[in-house]
């Protein structure tokens, strides 16, 4: 059975243990915040990955967080946002991710294969869901491991950051999803706030949910909404990605 949260007498997280057509399309409308699936790997699992996520090594390097600062983050794999003005680079890396990094890490437990199977089984009545694809380039990279330690509130448009990229041409609207692998000793906590504006997410005197990281978790939440993650201690490590619908109702995924 669904858990709902009520925060102003207004749904905005609902937990359950297998993502349902129902919840998807309530996110998709902005109707809730977020979906959360407690366990979707299990600490056996979690395990296999965060050492298969020590063998290949986490790259680490200071980027922009999309609020006019610079964090150091750790990634496997690249991420579009970080090459949007190389992407010649974006997709070599990519193709090289996706034919030595990607099979290592998830040689025991195909983690992005199993959120793309739950979310086709959740939107198969509606429509297809497929790895973006560009015309000049290919297709793009799956996931990405992240060791995010923390991130001040921002929101994410590829449309807005990459506006003639011809993958996105249809694209209505950008979800994330993250899966916990670590999560360190003490906060981490992605905060999503009700708005897209984060003037307006500053001025709120607190996020409109706080969700601390929990080991195995599924985590979706629609990221033009603006978000955060709190300071964490210790290690924080995700495999994440973005989705998204189209016009012509499909489900778009990359990152």
């Amino acid at each position: 059975m669904n858990r709902v949260e009520l925060l102003d007498a207004r749904p905005r997280i609902v937990h359950e243990a297998r993502l349902s057509s129902a919840s998807l399309k309530a996110l998709m409308r902005n109707e809730i915040l977020a979906i959360r699936i407690p366990k979707f790997l299990s600490l056996a699992e979690t395990e296999a990955v965060e050492h298969a996520i020590r063998e290949v090594g986490v790259e680490y390097y200071v980027g922009d967080t999309k609020a006019d600062t610079q964090e150091r983050k750790g990634k496997i794999g690249p991420n579009l946002y970080r090459f949007k003005n190389d992407i010649p680079a974006y997709f070599e890396r990519a193709r090289s991710f996706e034919r030595h990094d990607r099979p290592r890490l998830f040689k025991r437990i195909d983690v992005p294969g199993r959120f793309f199977d739950a979310l086709r089984a959740a939107h198969g009545p509606y429509g297809t869901v497929e790895q973006a694809c560009s015309s000049s380039g290919g297709p793009l990279s799956t996931c990405t491991v992240r060791d995010l330690p923390s991130a001040p509130p921002h929101f994410d448009w590829i449309r807005g950051e990459l506006p003639h990229f011809d993958a996105f041409s249809r694209l209505t609207d950008q979800f994330a999803w993250n899966i916990y692998v670590s999560v360190g000793q003490r906060g981490g906590a992605t905060l999503i706030y009700g708005t897209q504006d984060p003037a307006e997410a500053l001025a709120m005197d607190t996020p409109s949910l706080t969700l601390p990281p929990q080991r195995g978790d599924l985590l979706l939440f629609r990221a033009r909404n603006v978000h955060a993650v709190e300071a964490a201690e210790g290690e924080r490590l995700t495999v994440s990605g973005f989705w998204g619908p189209t016009t012509d109702e499909r489900l778009l995924y990359w990152i």
